[in-house]
């Protein structure tokens, strides 16, 4: 490490945006990332490791190391709820220590402090010691003994990164009110066994499960019961269609907190520019999977469920909704990066453009053929034919970002030659 550095202090790391993600985002268990050298970061989490550790470690390091584990802690003082604090421990492989009785330790952890009251207790204790403690047939100490061991206390303070030596005991200190939110990460020279991984390998965004206060999974009904505009509930689409133009109809479709979400998932993905996301040779823009952030399933089952009724209403599709097959992505235009979209024709039976947010100049879509321009209001969807009929394009923004999600659908029976479209 650069300046051989055993412990760093940084205050202010992250914004306030970016820490409220980090701690509304589950992660659950040990995770494992080989590293920015290897492969780009798949999520907030890993984009955070490698804000924290490239400016760290030399390109010597870098190639001594296999990667990095990370994992998430929550501590809380109410018992009933979870810990109130966390025992003696020293970061390592801890199913081989377990398994055969062997301490392999990264040599450095950061943490950064996500959640907390400041003065409450929580305080991390580090011991100036490396010996073994109450480990069979191994030389070391006994647990009662490590108090006689001289200590470190550093203060619990929101936004605050650290740079810990791993190998030394350590543990949380009792807390007293609230919760104490802190994300993890150690560099390895050799990846821990993969029992430590096998419940929680991440590899991109899983799908989102979204909970009640009491802590239970959201049902689908439930789910579009919180997100879904109300008028498409009624299943009854000539009460919410509105033609357009020629073939293009519009509606609402989600409420303005669900468009939200999405578009603070996509914006800390860090998945924008990736080569796997854009397979559009001919229309290129900055997109993102839908499944990669977390509610492609919960979209196409929607899909399914009601859009494919209003369909049905317009253009006479007599197949079964199953036999729907869509690619789901959202788009992100700058006026610096990409502002607009050329005309181009879809690729689908049919498309769904939903837009996102109305926060900036400029903007909508053209239809040349049709002679007409839309932009619509947040949450609400225009439906449109593809292929021939109805060539479009993104009018370029002058100001701000613009975000929709677009969905080219086809009945399977027609045409599922495309890996890219999922049930």
């Amino acid at each position: 490490m650069k300046n051989d550095i055993v412990k760093q202090t940084n205050f202010n790391y992250c914004s306030d945006d970016i820490l409220n993600i980090m701690k509304d985002t589950p992660l659950t268990g040990q995770h494992w990332w080989s590293g920015w050298w290897n492969e780009p970061y798949r999520n907030i989490w890993e984009e955070t490791i490698q804000q924290i550790w490239e400016p760290l470690l030399s390109a010597e390091d870098i190639k001594n190391l296999d990667g990095f584990d990370y994992w998430k802690n929550d501590v809380n003082a109410d018992i009933k709820t979870g810990n109130s604090a966390m025992s003696w421990h020293r970061d390592c492989d801890e199913h081989l220590r377990v398994t055969r009785n062997i301490v392999s330790s990264p040599e450095y952890t950061s943490i950064l402090y996500i959640e907390g009251i400041e003065g409450v207790g929580g305080d991390l204790e580090i011991k100036k010691s490396k010996e073994n403690m109450d480990m069979p047939g191994v030389p070391g100490i006994r647990e009662d003994e490590i108090n006689n061991i001289p200590s470190e206390i550093v203060s619990f303070e929101k936004n605050k990164l650290l740079i810990i030596d791993a190998g030394y005991w350590h543990r949380v200190q009792p807390l007293n009110e609230g919760r104490r939110v802190s994300f993890l990460s150690s560099p390895w020279e050799s990846k821990p066994m993969k029992e430590n991984f096998e419940q929680n390998q991440t590899t991109k965004y899983t799908e989102i499960i979204e909970k009640t206060p009491d802590d239970n999974p959201l049902s689908f009904e439930e789910m579009c019961k919180k997100y879904l505009s109300p008028g498409i509930l009624y299943d009854d689409p000539g009460l919410i269609l509105t033609k357009k133009g020629p073939e293009i109809y519009s509606f609402p479709l989600f409420n303005a907190e669900f468009c939200k979400i999405l578009i603070n998932k996509a914006e800390t993905s860090g998945l924008y520019g990736r080569g796997d996301q854009n397979n559009h040779e001919n229309y290129n823009a900055p997109m993102i999977h839908l499944d990669d952030i977390g509610y492609g399933e919960f979209y196409r089952k929607v899909i399914k469920t009601y859009i494919h009724n209003i369909c049905k209403y317009v253009w006479r599709m007599d197949y079964s909704s199953e036999n729907i097959v869509s690619e789901d992505f959202l788009i992100k235009y700058t006026p610096d990066t990409q502002a607009g979209l050329g005309v181009h024709s879809d690729f689908s039976q049919f498309t769904i453009v939903l837009t996102l947010n109305n926060d900036f100049k400029g903007g909508g879509t053209i239809f040349p053929r049709q002679e007409m321009s839309l932009i619509q209001d947040i949450g609400e969807a225009t439906i449109h034919p593809g292929m021939l009929t109805h060539p479009h394009g993104g009018i370029p923004i002058t100001e701000g970002k613009r975000f929709i999600l677009v969905t080219f659908c086809w009945e399977t029976f027609i045409n599922n030659d495309n890996g890219n479209f999922k049930k």
